[in-house]
Parts: structure tokens; sequence; C-alpha cells
């Protein structure tokens, strides 16, 4: 391949990585979420409305109903999701896994995982590039 095709072709995928970033994060930004109050979540899990939910690394929650709707909630810092349900009269019986599935999902979202797989094919790209152009040098 000659220098000039691989820069297109390095340029074109740093391209499409950086507008499908882009897209994803306006993407995120524009799905309307209700908020609930954390009083709201503790009345719906007592209900048996809720099927599971999700604790993020930014306290908020995920809060996946039966019906497969998705809202949104945010919890204290200085208390565990499960104090404060506790607190607002939620019984250990209703928050049994069978129940309502509690989750931690430390990688909010797959943020993370983009960041990681657009890392990867960064590093990936360069050694590509690098490589080739190593090789191009031991051939002279």
């Amino acid at each position: 391949m000659n220098p000039r095709n691989q820069s297109f072709v390095v340029t074109f995928l740093l391209i499409v990585a950086a507008v499908a970033m882009v897209v994803m994060a306006v993407q995120r930004d524009s799905t309307p979420e209700e908020s609930l109050t954390i009083n709201e979540v503790a009345g719906d899990i007592q209900a048996g409305k809720i099927s599971r939910v999700v604790i993020e690394n930014d306290d908020t929650l995920r809060v996946i109903y039966n019906s497969g709707d998705e809202k949104e909630s945010h919890k204290e810092t200085n208390a565990t999701f499960v104090e404060q349900l506790l607190g607002l009269g939620v019984t250990p019986e209703q928050l049994a896994p069978g129940n309502v599935k509690i989750e931690v999902d430390l990688l909010h979202n797959g943020q993370a995982s983009l960041v990681a797989h657009f890392t990867y094919f960064q590093s990936s790209l360069w050694q590509v590039c690098c490589g080739l152009s190593s090789d191009r040098h031991r051939k002279q």
C-alpha cells in the first residue's frame, strides 16, 4: 500500500471513529428520561412494579419496570440505596432477589467501554502505521 493510500485510510478511520463518538454522545443526551424521587422508587418497589434497579457510579439509579419502561432517579450519597429504601418502609422481603434485582454498574452506560474500544482501535492503528513505516525503512 503506498503512503498516500495509507494516510487516506488512517484519516478516514479516525474521522469515522470521531463521528461515531459524537453521535453516541448526542443520542444519549437527547433521550428524555423521567426522573423519579427516591420515595416514588420505594413505593413502586413496594407495589411490585419494578423488576431491576441499576446503581451507577454517580449515584444515579436506572429503574427498570416490569413493563420494560426505564426511568431515572438519584440516591443520596450519605447512605446506601438499600438503607434508604428500608428507611422508607420497604421490607427486606420486598427487596429479595425474586422480587427486585439490584445491580451496581461502575462502567455506566457503556461510556467506559466505548473509550476502551476507541483506545484499543487507536493503539492498533498506531501499531499498523508504525509497523508499516518501520518495514518500509528496513527495506530501504
